[in-house]
């Protein structure tokens, strides 16, 4: 008889919770300094984590739900319901408008920085089932301003752009998926994944822009987090499972999961990473879910909110903090 034991961890701990005017779609943070919130108010904001204070709101808004959040220095960025995607830049009182991406024809569900880059590269990905390549030199002048009439100077929803805010064509648009991109996420600066409503993972090689492989889940995919330092990625799905799968895949090979998590009651909307080993789920049915890679049990259940309440982001990479966010339209914090 074998025996595996598996060391225990500590319950995450309520510790304070803030409300902001509407749900509370997606979490992000690079450092662990500051962490970023995306609104369906529109609005994106900034909290530092050691206070959990709020720093910076932006300074206008979407014209529709904000979708995704990522950040690289002094930018953040955002996605949203209204087709675009918004790179914002900190200055003492707000986060100001930088940079207006334009090119879906749908709401633009994910974005995600390339990381290890001198210069930023990004990517968007949407309901368009398109995934859209970006570069924004942070300090080149936009020598094209002057040129632009005062029809181009509105957005792809009517809106009023601003003279000197940047407008950014997508260098590439890669197709593939067949359905919906709900989710993107870097393995390292060359790999990048996608998960989508077409029931599968695409792994691309973005050096040349081509998907090297793709592995089929047999559910919509919600959302996925790839595992530090390692080659594991967690999917999260419909129908409560959050499903264990091998990157390591050659196009065409048949894969199937290494492991399967089901205990949330219903649609998983959020996944990520504690540790290598760790990771932590958000659902509808309001809960917080931990979990050990190595096992299948739950170690820990956490309530966000009521059970009328979903949970809708949940962002575990910072150390020994937990947050998440839902539909009750407050943002928690936990000790982990």
């Amino acid at each position: 008889m074998n025996l595996r034991v598996l060391p225990t961890t500590r319950a995450p701990r309520p510790q304070s919770e803030s409300d902001q005017p509407d749900w509370i779609s997606c979490l992000c943070t690079e450092n662990g300094a500051t962490m970023a919130s995306g609104c369906y108010d529109g609005f994106v904001r900034v909290y530092d984590c050691k206070s959990r204070k709020l720093l910076l709101t932006s300074s206008s808004s979407h014209n529709g739900a904000v979708k995704d959040v990522a950040m690289r220095g002094d930018f953040v960025l955002s996605a949203s319901k209204d087709r675009t995607a918004i790179v914002w830049k900190r200055n003492k009182s707000s986060l100001e408008r930088f940079a207006l991406c334009e090119g879906h024809s749908d709401s633009v569900e994910a974005i995600a920085v390339r990381p290890g880059q001198s210069t930023m590269q990004f990517v968007t990905a949407g309901w368009d089932k398109t995934l859209r390549q970006y570069t924004l030199d942070e300090d080149e002048e936009d020598d094209n301003e002057g040129k632009r009439s005062k029809r181009q100077k509105k957005n792809s929803t009517g809106e009023s752009v601003s003279s000197g805010l940047r407008r950014l064509q997508a260098k590439n648009t890669l197709m593939g998926h067949t359905g919906s991109i709900t989710s993107a996420t870097w393995l390292d600066a060359t790999k990048l994944c996608t998960g989508s409503y077409d029931h599968s993972v695409r792994l691309w090689d973005m050096n040349v822009s081509v998907c090297e492989s793709t592995i089929h889940c047999g559910r919509v995919v919600t959302n996925l987090s790839s595992q530090p330092n390692g080659s594991l990625l967690c999917t999260s799905h419909p129908d409560g499972v959050a499903r264990l799968w091998d990157s390591r895949v050659s196009n065409g090979e048949s894969v199937v999961a290494l492991a399967h998590f089901k205990s949330h009651k219903g649609w998983i909307s959020s996944v990520d990473w504690i540790s290598s080993s760790h990771f932590v789920t958000a659902g509808y049915d309001g809960t917080l879910i931990v979990w050990d890679c190595r096992g299948k049990k739950p170690l820990h259940k956490i309530r966000h909110g009521d059970e009328d309440s979903k949970a809708l982001c949940v962002l575990a990479s910072i150390p020994n903090v937990l947050i998440s966010g839902g539909s009750d339209k407050k943002l928690k914090w936990y000790s982990s």
